[in-house]
């Protein structure tokens, strides 16, 4: 998959993020629910 993921922190708010996400995606929809379970769990491992 050529998919580039970029995040950045907003100006105005540093607590904040845009995430980009640029391409297309050519795997099975299977293969996006578990990139979709791992982001989760790295986004509670990064409030919490």
């Amino acid at each position: 998959c050529r998919v580039k993921k970029r995040v950045e922190r907003l100006a105005e708010d540093p607590r904040m993020v845009i995430t980009t996400y640029e391409g297309r995606h050519v795997h099975s929809p299977s293969h996006d629910q578990e990139d979709s379970s791992q982001a989760s769990s790295h986004l509670n491992n990064f409030f919490w």
